[in-house]
């Protein structure tokens, strides 16, 4: 039905797919997306929009001609000021989202082709705008449009002295180098960020005060980010913070256990733990091969004081690539029996609608 790069909308003839969100949303239920991203990106866009390319995230992005992933034109056809539906930003502003919570606040300072910028459309859509997380703490009711970096939100865990894996290029006749090992500690540039949890636990309690229920999408998106980066203490904090995501939806569960929570991934990515030192280590030295995998690769000093081998090798250039792995999905609540074994990943898409009752 559709592509990669497409946001909810068919490869063939560029028409608009609904999304579970817009039924949830037509059905009663109050709806939010919250992202360590911005709330711009692929995955909380495809909640509730639908343009032909994922780049389009505000006015100024609609008709440009090439970017680094995917080149050609961007969005003509849905550009506001041709009659199209408009950018990211701007379909989000006139949704039916109630709950917005993440990073990318660029995309709507920028002006739309009537003069107002996205964000002056989102107020006058009766969003609340929250940048900071005093602001957001405040908030009691009411829909909200919560922004709190340009762009992504940073990552909670750096490795220490910026470490991150590294390409082990030996010169002709000499011993391959050994990998910097480092640990991992918070990162400076998190500073007073609000939490995924905080977020998730404040997006709940703004959308469970309605009698039909709520649809909450929430997404550790720099997971994948910090992946594509080869940073492997980035990645591991993300997921320290879905981690803590979840924990609050399993609290909100344990109070209202009619609550459905479904866990997963959009794919498989490069960062693989690895034995380290290999077992193979003393084969490959006696046949002069080399006694790392291929790729860039780190030693994590893990809390115990082990040595955790994490190796990236799906692309010899800047960003790492996903990979085809088959991965988990995990669910709780009435209605996901049929969330089991192997199954198509498009088939999700059912099955909560079923269980939802859309």
């Amino acid at each position: 039905v559709t592509s990669r790069g497409r946001i909810a909308t068919t490869a063939k003839h560029d028409e608009d797919v609904v999304t579970i969100l817009e039924l949830a949303k037509a059905a009663g239920k109050t709806v939010g997306v919250v992202a360590t991203s911005t709330i711009t990106d692929a995955t909380p866009a495809s909640f509730y929009a639908h343009v032909a390319v994922r780049f389009c995230y505000g006015p100024d992005d609609m008709s440009g001609s090439e970017n680094g992933f995917m080149p050609g034109a961007m969005c003509p056809d849905d550009d506001a000021a041709v009659g199209g539906p408009g950018s990211i930003a701007e379909q989000l502003a006139a949704s039916g989202v109630d709950v917005a919570l993440g990073g990318g606040l660029s995309a709507f300072t920028q002006k739309t082709h009537k003069g107002p910028t996205v964000l002056e459309l989102a107020l006058s859509a009766g969003f609340q705008i929250v940048r900071t997380a005093d602001e957001l703490d405040a908030v009691t009711s009411g829909r909200v449009l919560g922004l709190f970096t340009p762009s992504h939100l940073p990552v909670i865990w750096q490795g220490e002295n910026g470490g991150r894996a590294q390409k082990l290029e030996s010169a002709a006749g000499q011993e391959e180098p050994e990998p910097a090992r480092f640990g991992c500690e918070p990162s400076p540039a998190f500073g007073k960020t609000p939490t995924l949890a905080a977020l998730t636990e404040k997006a709940i309690e703004l959308l469970s005060s309605s009698a039909e229920g709520f649809f909450l999408v929430v997404e550790s998106a720099s997971i994948d980010k910090q992946s594509h980066g080869a940073n492997p203490c980035g990645q591991i904090g993300e997921i320290k913070q879905l981690e803590e995501a979840v924990q609050v939806a399993l609290d909100h569960a344990e109070k209202n256990p009619d609550t459905l929570i479904v866990v997963a991934s959009d794919h498989g990515h490069a960062a693989q733990i690895v034995p380290y030192p290999s077992m193979f280590a003393a084969l490959a030295r006696a046949t002069g091969q080399s006694v790392h995998s291929p790729g860039k690769f780190a030693v994590i000093e893990t809390p115990e004081g082990g040595a955790m081998g994490v190796s990236y090798a799906t692309s010899n250039g800047r960003l790492e690539e996903h990979t085809g792995t088959a991965i988990p999905i995990f669910g709780q609540g009435p209605g996901l029996e049929r969330l089991n074994g192997l199954i198509d990943q498009t088939d999700v898409f059912e099955i909560l609608k079923e269980a939802l009752g859309l």
